[in-house]
């Protein structure tokens, strides 16, 4: 159904594990790349608009490396583009909401 083919429960596992793994060492850079890109931009649309581009790209990256090195699971490249997608809105759901909730508790201490 959705273009994904697995020999084991364990493959899955340490599919998961590798994305981690590889996501975490690609996030460093790419949120490098975030910040230098949008320092001097205040237009905040124009700024999740490139963030969404950056963290779509590194999810996909992440996705199709990790796919292409491993030989027990197979995702067709629409199925790395959905959960590239599912993951970036995600991440930038959580962020945002946490970004909120910092916001909150410092304007309650002051």
């Amino acid at each position: 159904m959705l273009g994904v083919q697995y020999d084991s429960i364990w493959s899955l596992v340490i599919f998961v594990i590798c994305m981690f793994g590889v996501g975490l060492i690609l996030e460093l850079v790419t949120k490098s790349i975030f910040v230098l890109s949008t320092r001097n931009m205040t237009e905040k649309t124009k700024i999740l608009f490139i963030r969404i581009i950056i963290e779509f790209t590194s999810n996909w990256l992440v996705l199709f490396t990790v796919d292409e090195l491993m030989n027990s699971i197979t995702l067709s490249v629409q199925t790395e583009v959905v959960i590239a997608a599912l993951l970036t809105a995600i991440e930038i759901i959580f962020d945002d909401d946490d970004k909120e909730n910092e916001e909150t508790i410092n304007e309650t201490r002051n």
